[in-house]
Formats: C-alpha cells, structure tokens, sequence
C-alpha cells in the first residue's frame, strides 16, 4: 500500500534508517523509472495520479485493477484484520 504522508517542508528533519536504506532521494515523478523497478513505478505513478484527482485506486501488478461486477474489493481494517 502506498499512503501519502503529507508534504516535507525540511528535508534534513527526515531520518533515514541506514540499516535498512543505502540512500534516499526525492526524484521528480517523471524520473521515476530511473530508479525504481518498473512495478514500482507503476505503482508510484499511479498513487500521485490518485492523489491528483483525490481518489483511490485499486492496482494489480501496479496496474488499475477493475473487479467483476458483483466482486467485493478486500479492504483492510486499521487492526490489520482482512475484511470483504
């Protein structure tokens, strides 16, 4: 799932963990394939054109997925706990 976390207004407040990350950067979205694997640009990109147009979608393989009519999306409770 990709969240947006709202907008950094200084970058050197941020903490990076070094045990998990090697470096970080902001990127512009169209350079985004430069640095990420392509379902994670697929994925990315998709999210910041959700949040342009204020919605959600839902992805497969980072691609806009469209459920069977009838078909219940999963949906996840904020305990984690699946729900349909």
């Amino acid at each position: 799932m990709v969240f947006d976390g709202g907008q950094v207004d200084d970058p050197a407040t941020l903490f990076v963990a070094r045990d998990e990350l090697r470096s970080c950067a902001f990127v512009a979205a169209d350079r985004l394939g430069e640095y990420l694997p392509a379902l994670q640009t697929r994925r990315a990109s998709a999210a910041l054109r959700a949040r342009a147009e204020g919605r959600t979608v839902y992805l497969g393989d980072g691609r806009t997925a469209t459920p069977s009519p009838g078909t219940a999306l999963p949906t996840r409770r904020v305990d984690g706990a699946a729900e349909m």
